[in-house]
């Protein structure tokens, strides 16, 4: 006999491949779609008070990794997963690469190579099409969050960088290939920063 749907444990990819070093931090907050503005949003809730929103910049609307989950695996009617919350005091930092998976063939239409040069743990995003790169490593001050360069990323894509005031969908969908455990990424990550936001610096 086939097990009902409620009988699904939805939390075990998450708790299996989350990198250890997220666990431990309680930046955590679980999440659900709802319809503003005629769109699908993410909007975010604190796990130890679910009907309570999150914030990104207040700590006391996280949780642990364990409360995240066991609100989350208790109300699969009412949210969609769980969530991770970038800081200021934290060493960590995401890279979103948007709509860079073709939801057909499953190939990569750009971003392979951003993925490749970090070498750190990376999971598929809950759409599908898209990646979410997880390293060490703080963004030089002037950098700004988001590319949306045509020729790196195509007409619909779009790349986007976090290190603070920003929670990431985590899915435990690891990316096959790529490590299970967060590296070191400060020079990748400043040079891709300086690439795209160059820091000009004048001198008299």
């Amino acid at each position: 006999m086939l097990p009902i749907a409620e009988s699904i444990d939805h939390t075990i990819g998450i708790r299996d491949n989350t990198p250890a070093a997220l666990k431990t931090r309680p930046q955590w907050v679980v999440w659900r779609f709802e319809t503003i503005k005629g769109r699908p949003t993410k909007v975010l809730y604190n796990p130890n008070e679910p009907l309570a929103r999150a914030k990104s910049n207040d700590s006391n609307t996280w949780g642990t990794f364990e409360q995240a989950l066991d609100t989350f695996h208790g109300n699969y009617e009412r949210f969609n997963g769980v969530a991770f919350a970038f800081t200021a005091d934290d060493p960590y930092a995401g890279i979103d690469l948007d709509d860079c998976i073709d939801p057909v063939t499953g190939e990569f239409i750009w971003g392979k190579g951003i993925i490749d040069a970090f070498a750190s743990y990376t999971e598929i995003s809950p759409s599908g099409c898209g990646v979410k790169i997880f390293l060490k490593g703080q963004k030089p001050p002037h950098a700004r969050c988001k590319v949306t360069d045509p020729k790196l990323c195509g007409e619909e894509g779009a790349m986007e960088i976090y290190d603070c005031k920003r929670f990431f969908v985590v899915t435990g969908n690891h990316l096959e290939g790529t490590p299970k455990t967060i590296q070191d990424g400060q020079k990748e990550l400043t040079d891709l920063c300086e690439y795209y936001w160059p820091c000009l610096l004048y001198t008299s």
